[in-house]
């Protein structure tokens, strides 16, 4: 073969023989470059079934389009006068070497480990995401170029989803040491198989052996499936412990206990390669004291011109931290006497401080002067301060999340990807009961001191004139001197003059960075208790309890925030008044508020957020949302917090794969804390897609127990029946809304937990909603009636709500034969919501349709259903009503189209309409159920008996404790004896 001419290819040496073909190095002549050509072996050639095979590889492999997978160039067939028709592929030629090679060569260090397990996994990822499991994962299987790449070759042992199964039942194929569990077995696999075999290759890398060995290969599938791997850490000291917990689970036997999805490793890994970046990195914090002065204290100093600088502390730890910072210093520019300002700078940076008694800062101390700082600051004309939001987020992207104190190269990455002209470092000392805070102010370009400050003697509990001091001393590089003096309020006047209060506050911020949202409203709330005039303190706990689910307390608590907005800065007044337009339901006046702050703070991320979420939830418009989130993220690429509302108005646009990459970024943006899970779960379920649905809430609840994934999965074990899970799932989510019951029938069960909740576990309005959603499915029109009155006098307290249970009242009065009251309600509804927003208008219009339906007007019913579909983006809620009403009007394919999604659709998972909407919310267990009879319903008018059968009998197994009459049950049962009499026939 060698020299011969195949087409236009040229061999000319044999590269390598394996059991699905023979690689030969090649001359393109047609292209003029180097290639690899694989052919299938002659031995097999005329077997259909491999060359079948052979084909799927190609057309798998060249599919794909990643920098980490070898590159398919074409396929080719040529007829050869000595062995008749053969096929080959043409292939990009890599010059390297295999890992394999590498690793027997020498050790590999962890770092570069990870780096090349890094980059396997993301092409892994791109394979599993168009379908396609490699099912030969292995070191030799992947190529280390000259320039450092990382590919993955040969996927001849492929398999594309849905493709015929082309291997012989139980036949094992690949290379057995690297094969998973089910596959060394002859089972089916999939992306979870590789997912194993990746981690034997990462194994491999990690202590130059195999996890599991035997002396054939009989013995090596014994240990496959039976015995569990020696810890990583015998064999390389250099493995942390988390390092090594990843391994495991990856190499899990049971594939549930595995990872499910290459992202969630690959998010572990990222987080491992940037925690050994910094641990070795050996940086010195950039913190200094001065000598302690022997003249008289007078509590404030500054270092330019040259003066001393005074402390109170132990002048040996004086003396060693002054020594420290002369010969470390990073910026290499110690103060001297002939020190002046540099010219005023217009954007500043105010980093964490660095706490000498305390690195962990557990009081807060440090946390609570950079963020007092930059609210005095803030109030300087012309001086833009970067948010601490932002730098958190900067320098969690930098691997910092958890680290307190950062060191002055990491200050000067931060302030350099924030765009400041300047940044301020400090450190603070104490001498209980005092306090003395030295900081230096810096050119972020060159490095330079520009101005040192220091305040000392102040008590703990002066924390607030502290800070005044220190804040003259740094304005005062700042000031346009040819401009008038203008008038700093005190910090005290603008957050509180509580020091505890403050502190409290502080905590509660950043446990609402993490939607900590009870643990938040706790920590608002103590605040609040210790100065009730703490605005801010007001502001955040109402986004807290907003999240929480308590509506009515976090609109008292935003009228408390803007009875007190003059307390504030004028940037948090703008931010209060902003939001309580959009309270109000005022969005022009909310969005001109907001986009007046991101005019006068651009680098503020608050604003974007606000704004996005009011177009996705009030507006109805997902597109400008995700334009919105964009804006934000150019500003800051790694504000986790829009990347999650960009993933969400992604999901709402329909845009899959968008979305679930969207959702992957804010992963690996936050991969410690449960909610970018979370809402990546969330995103699969609305496309429906269980199975990676539930993988993401599960790892969220391994970060947090209790964390709101557990509901969702404890809805999801209920929707597959699957009762016992689904307790457990609610239970430690502290869920106690009794849906079980009413999924099952059991409404005398549900009626009676609902009334035994007490409050602090179930809302009055969310009670007042079951007790009417059971009275309706009773038939006990009355009764709802009365419910319906108490929960529209309880909603009408709060003046932001314009529906307040008006649709719930409109629809119990149609069922007590009240229609001209029920249609005066909704013509009343109407005129009051005209032009708020598009989601008070689908309110207002679903009510009209479903009172078209109660009253048996199927056609206007019909068309107010479908104005509803229209207004709202694609991917929306599916509903019962609607369903039956196009069941009615024979467009069957479409009511079969939603019920197919009533029966498994995720209730709690809906940003639009699910608290504004009869029937929304809690009531899905009952519509889920519902679903299964209108699908018999639908398929028997088609003329699909068995289908229908089908759904009956499902339908009639779920309620079959039903304890009150349901007419569909009796329905359910004669259509079942009719289709059955039939088929008899």
């Amino acid at each position: 073969m060698i020299g011969k001419t195949i087409l236009h290819y040229k061999i000319l040496e044999k590269l390598g023989e394996g059991g699905m073909g023979i690689v030969y190095k090649a001359q393109d002549t047609k292209l003029d470059r180097i290639v690899a050509i694989k052919f299938l072996p002659r031995n097999i050639s005329t077997n259909n079934e491999e060359r079948e095979r052979f084909v799927v590889e190609a057309k798998a492999a060249a599919s794909l389009n990643h920098p980490n997978i070898a590159t398919i160039h074409s396929i080719e067939t040529s007829d050869n006068p000595d062995a008749g028709q053969e096929t080959f592929i043409v292939m990009e030629y890599i010059q390297g070497k295999e890992l394999k090679q590498r690793i027997e060569s020498a050790p590999l260090s962890i770092n570069e480990a990870l780096d090349i397990a890094i980059k396997i996994g993301e092409g892994l990822q791109a394979a599993h995401e168009k379908d396609i499991v490699h099912r030969d994962i292995k070191s030799d299987n992947i190529m280390l170029t000259s320039k450092g790449q990382i590919k993955i070759m040969d996927f001849g042992l492929a398999k594309m989803k849905g493709a015929s199964k082309l291997t012989q039942a139980g036949s094992t194929v690949g290379t057995t040491a690297y094969m998973s569990p089910e596959q060394a077995q002859g089972g089916d696999v999939d992306r979870r198989s590789d997912i194993f075999s990746f981690g034997v290759v990462l194994y491999e890398m990690l202590t130059s052996r195999l996890p599991f060995q035997g002396e054939h290969q009989a013995a090596i599938i014994y240990s496959l499936v039976n015995e569990d791997p020696q810890p990583v850490a015998r064999f390389n000291d250099k493995v942390s412990e988390d390092l090594g917990r990843i391994i495991l689970k990856v190499l899990a036997k049971d594939t549930q206990e595995r990872y499910q999805h290459v992202d969630d490793i690959l998010a572990d890994l990222r987080r491992e390669k940037k925690k050994l970046e910094y641990a070795s990195s050996g940086y010195i914090k950039a913190s200094t004291v001065a000598p302690v002065s022997t003249e008289k204290d007078t509590g404030i100093s500054t270092q330019k011109n040259g003066k001393a600088l005074k402390i109170i502390v132990p002048s040996a730890l004086v003396l060693f931290l002054t020594i420290v910072f002369i010969i470390f210093n990073p910026f290499k520019s110690p103060v001297t006497g002939d020190q002046t300002p540099e010219t005023p700078k217009n954007s500043l940076a105010v980093m964490y401080f660095e706490n000498i008694p305390d690195p962990a800062d557990n009081a807060h101390t440090s946390e609570m002067l950079s963020n007092l700082l930059i609210t005095s600051l803030s109030q300087v004309k012309g001086l833009e301060v970067i948010s601490r939001e932002r730098l958190l987020n900067i320098q969690k992207d930098l691997g910092q999340a958890d680290i307190k104190t950062i060191s002055a190269s990491v200050a000067e990455q931060v302030a350099k990807r924030a765009g400041v002209t300047t940044m301020l470092i400090g450190s603070v000392l104490q001498e209980k009961p005092l306090l003395a805070v030295t900081t230096r102010l810096i050119d972020v370009q060159s490095g330079k001191i520009i101005g040192s400050q220091q305040v000392t003697n102040f008590k703990t509990d002066q924390i607030f004139n502290l800070v005044d001091s220190l804040a003259i001393l740094i304005r005062n590089n700042f000031r346009d001197t040819s401009a008038p003096t203008e008038e700093i309020k005190s910090v005290a006047e603008v957050t509180t003059k509580s020091p505890e209060a403050y502190r409290a506050y502080v905590a509660g911020l950043e446990l609402l960075d993490k939607l900590y949202w009870k643990e938040a409203s706790a920590a608002f709330s103590r605040a609040i208790e210790l100065d009730k005039n703490f605005a801010m303190a007001y502001y955040y706990l109402s986004h807290a309890q907003d999240g929480d689910g308590d509506i009515m307390a976090a609109q008292k608590s935003r009228g408390q925030a803007v009875a007190l907005a003059e307390k504030t800065t004028e940037r948090e007044r703008l931010q209060i008044l902003s939001a309580n337009y959009l309270w109000q339901n005022n969005f022009t006046k909310a969005i001109e508020g907001f986009e007046q702050l991101i005019e006068l703070h651009p680098h503020e991320l608050d604003p974007y957020n606000q704004l996005g979420w009011m177009f996705i939830s009030s507006l109805l418009q997902p597109g400008r949302a995700a334009e919105i989130f964009r804006r934000g993220l150019k500003i800051e690429p790694s504000a986790k917090q829009l990347q999650n509302g960009l993933a969400y108005s992604l999901a709402w646009l329909n845009k899959r794969q968008e979305a679930i990459e969207a959702a992957n970024k804010y992963v690996n943006m936050a991969p410690a804390e449960p909610n970018p899970y979370d809402t990546r779960g969330d995103i699969y379920a609305l496309f429906m897609e269980y199975d990676s649905s539930r993988d993401s809430y599960q790892k969220a609840l391994t970060l947090r127990g209790d964390y709101i994934s557990g509901y969702k999965l404890g809805f999801d074990a209920l929707l597959r029946h699957q009762y016992e899970e689904a307790e457990n799932y609610f239970a430690k989510s502290g869920f106690q809304l009794p849906l079980i019951e009413i999924h099952r029938g059991q409404l005398q069960d549900a009626e009676k937990r609902l009334t035994q909740l007490p409050e602090s576990q179930v809302s009055a309005n969310d009670r007042l909603c079951e007790m009417a959603h059971i009275s309706y499915e009773r038939g006990q029109y009355p009764e709802m009636l009365r419910l319906a009155r108490q929960l529209s006098d309880l909603l009408k307290k709060d003046p932001s709500n314009k529906i307040y249970g008006r649709d719930y009242l409109a629809w119990a009065l149609i069922k007590n034969g009240k229609s001209a009251e029920a249609h005066s309600l909704v013509d009343e509804m109407q005129k009051d919501i005209q032009g708020i927003s598009p989601l008070l208008q689908v309110s207002a219009d679903y009510s009209s349709a479903l009172i078209s339906y109660e009253e048996g007007k199927i056609e206007p019913a019909l068309e107010k259903f479908r104005e509803v579909k229209l207004a709202l983006p694609p991917n929306h809620e599916p509903n019962i009503f609607y369903g039956v009403t196009l069941l009615k009007t024979e467009q069957i394919s479409e009511a079969i189209a939603e019920f197919q999604r009533l029966v498994y659709w995720p209730g709690y998972n809906d940003a639009y309409v699910a608290d504004d909407i009869p029937g929304a919310r809690y009531y899905w267990p009952i519509q889920a159920v519902k679903a299964h009879y209108w699908l018999g319903v639908a398929y028997e008018k088609q003329g699909e008996k068995d289908k229908a059968l089908k759904e009956y009998r499902k339908f009639l197994e779920i309620w079959k404790d039903a304890d009150f009459e349901s007419p569909e049950i009796n329905a359910a049962k004669s259509h079942i004896v009719k289709l059955e009499g039939m088929a008899k026939r």
